[in-house]
This record gives structure tokens, C-alpha cells and sequence, in this order.
């Protein structure tokens, strides 16, 4: 298996995916109450994690992973779509975008540091209200 083919065809792919996130973002601010932007934001961070995943690039696949887990609980309702929910997801995309772009020159530890932000990121989101009231 030729790597760095594979590893240049998951960044190039990711980059496309990540633009599109953010416009299908921007689309869901302005209709928050849209189906079609979450289900797509979602294929598009599963589409993300699975490929990360087969190159174990594990940094990326563990925040593409969590912010599926947020559109997951957004879809069944156990969470509010709200402007942390947004905010969160900007950042996982930035996150994302950065990891990317610097795949070659990080190592493991900083990686580790850069998914534990994003964690504590969604964890501070959640814990600010993003959950539904019943």
C-alpha cells in the first residue's frame, strides 16, 4: 500500500469535506431548525473518521468522532441545536483543519493535547446549557 498517496488523497478529500462544513454551518445558523444540513455535516465528519481511521490517523478520527457524537445527539434530540452547538462544531473543523495541515510536523503529544481541547471544548458547551430541558 502506497501511504503517502493514500495519506495525500485523505487530506485533499478532508480539506473538500471541511469547506463544506462550514458552509453547511453557516446554512444551519441561518434555518436552525433544517434536517438536511445536520444529516449532511454528519456524513461529511463519518466520512472524515473513517478514512482518519484506516490511515490511523488517530487524532483526527477521535474529533471527527466527537463531533459526530454532537450532531448524533442533536438528531435524537437529547441535545439543542444552539449557537455553543455551532461554536463547537466551527471549532471541530478548525481543529480539524489544523491537525491536517500539520500532519508531518506534530507529534503524538501535541496531538494529544490538541483532541483533549477539543473534548474539554464540547465538554464546557454541554455543561453551559447545550442540553434540552425537559
Amino acid at each position: 500500500m502506497d501511504l503517502a498517496r493514500y495519506t495525500a488523497l485523505f487530506l485533499s478529500d478532508s480539506r473538500d469535506h471541511l469547506q463544506r462544513c462550514n458552509e453547511l454551518i453557516l446554512a444551519w445558523e441561518r434555518t436552525p431548525g433544517a434536517a438536511a444540513p445536520v444529516a449532511e455535516l454528519f456524513r461529511a465528519f463519518h466520512s472524515i473518521k473513517g478514512s482518519s481511521a484506516a490511515l490511523s490517523l488517530e487524532p483526527v478520527t477521535a474529533i471527527a468522532h466527537a463531533a459526530e457524537q454532537l450532531l448524533s445527539a442533536v438528531r435524537q434530540g437529547s441535545l439543542v441545536a444552539s449557537v455553543d452547538v455551532l461554536n463547537a462544531l466551527f471549532a471541530a473543523v478548525d481543529g480539524l483543519a489544523l491537525v491536517m495541515s500539520r500532519t508531518a510536523l506534530l507529534d503524538g503529544i501535541l496531538m494529544f493535547w490538541v483532541v483533549a481541547a477539543f473534548g474539554c471544548l464540547l465538554l464546557g458547551m454541554v455543561l453551559r446549557g447545550g442540553r434540552q430541558q425537559r
